[in-house]
């Protein structure tokens, strides 16, 4: 199935949870994406579920934006590898689950378009992807530069990427579609 822009679209099984996992994104996709020009990269909405019922979710402050942890892809490396090693290039003390990287979860992809100077344009693929983690408490940014967030609930996370003025709209949308498909597979699993 294509949207109006003729890219795939990610299709959901009748739980609500993602049909494909990280892992199973292959090379042929992308070659495919560095074909059309675009650098294709990752970002990452690490999360942990608490006694209490909860789920935390880390997101953290760029140059004035919200983001999430992540990055590009490098020539000859898996999606999978490029997550794991931007993850841990970004984040100090992070835990992810039994078999994490494994379990990763694609919750949305798309094109966006970014303003770097008056006439300079970058033009990226974004796999948004969805990690559990043992414990985001003890974890913390390497770069100083980098504010995190830690925010309890799927819904406050969708009200604050929602009020944040910074950000630009495709990637609040981007960001809150995969939120909310993030809180329909954590409600069925």
């Amino acid at each position: 199935m294509r949207d109006k822009n003729g890219d795939k679209q990610v299709r959901y099984n009748e739980r609500g949870g993602p049909v494909k996992k990280i892992s199973e994104i292959t090379q042929k996709k992308v070659h495919r994406v560095k074909k059309l020009s675009l650098r294709l990269t990752t970002r990452t909405f690490l999360f942990t579920r608490l006694a209490s019922g909860e789920t935390l979710v880390l997101l953290f402050h760029h140059e004035g934006r919200i983001s999430l942890p992540g990055g590009g892809v490098e020539d000859g490396e898996t999606v999978s590898e490029s997550l794991e090693r931007e993850l841990r290039e970004e984040l100090e003390g992070v835990s992810f689950v039994p078999e994490g990287m494994e379990r990763s979860i694609l919750l949305g992809e798309g094109k966006v378009l970014r303003k770097t100077g008056p006439k300079r344009k970058r033009r990226k693929y974004v796999l948004v992807v969805g990690l559990e983690c043992t414990s985001l408490l003890n974890c913390y940014p390497r770069e100083p530069q980098h504010t995190y967030v830690r925010v309890s609930g799927i819904d406050a996370t969708i009200k604050y990427i929602t009020h944040h003025t910074g950000t630009q709209e495709t990637v609040k949308t981007l960001y809150i579609s995969a939120l909310l498909r993030l809180k329909k597979y954590l409600g069925r699993n």
